[in-house]
């Protein structure tokens, strides 16, 4: 297993041997440039056509979302942050989430009042109307009854 901190170490002893600099807001800038770079590589690997071949262009997709990770390293790096401890944290928080459908809405098909998912069940989801008010659903119900809001 990669330990990412280690990595980060490295990664900013390398952009400072290529020139590159560890800036934490040029950091950033870039890895805004990579993630436009990866967009465009998920547009051909999906869409392209031509002389590249399919595994090609989803290495080529691969490799730009190295880009971001390293660049991310980078900045870890030279901010000294424990980015293994940070992605637990972050993982934490969205499993959380997930499990309590927190900030999702949803419309019912039939009266069109929004609902707010409250909680997601392994055969169930409870669901909070404007009145404050939880009901609970099987799964089933749920995706015959209800759609995301858009």
């Amino acid at each position: 297993m990669i330990k990412l901190n280690l990595l980060s170490e490295q990664a900013r002893k390398v952009a400072i041997a290529r020139g590159l600099g560890t800036d934490t807001l040029k950091c950033l800038k870039h890895c805004a440039g990579e993630v436009s770079e990866a967009t465009a590589s998920l547009i051909n690997w999906t869409y392209g056509k031509g002389e590249q071949d399919l595994e090609k262009r989803k290495t080529d997709f691969e490799d730009e979302l190295a880009d971001i990770i390293m660049c991310c390293l980078v900045i870890c790096g030279a901010e000294n942050i424990n980015i293994e401890k940070a992605l637990v944290r972050c993982y934490d928080k969205n499993k959380a989430r997930a499990k309590k459908g927190e900030g999702m809405t949803v419309t019912n098909k039939e009266n069109e009042k929004i609902y707010e998912v409250w909680e997601i069940g392994p055969d169930y989801v409870k669901l909070k109307n404007d009145e404050g008010k939880i009901i609970k659903i099987t799964k089933t119900e749920f995706q015959r009854l209800y759609r995301g809001k858009k």
